[in-house]
């Protein structure tokens, strides 16, 4: 009984943080401002917005630019 209790409550926090992970992107898709105001009430991080300069439109973008940074570094 205690094993099939234990589970359920993995279980039962699975669900929650599938839940507030639902909600942050609702909050997201809906408004960015409401997501700041979100986090930072179930957050205990500062939260600081990406600058848009740091967001990488896709994977081979980011590769390219690890890529250059590391030719830089070896200058």
């Amino acid at each position: 009984m205690k094993k099939k209790i234990k589970n359920l409550n993995k279980q039962i926090i699975s669900k929650e943080r599938d839940l507030n992970e639902s909600q942050l992107d609702f909050y997201f898709l809906t408004s960015p401002a409401e997501v700041e105001k979100k986090i930072k009430l179930l957050s205990r991080n500062n939260y600081f917005p990406i600058e848009n300069s740091k967001i990488f439109l896709s994977f081979s973008k980011f590769i390219q630019t690890e890529k250059n940074f590391n030719i830089e570094l070896r200058k």
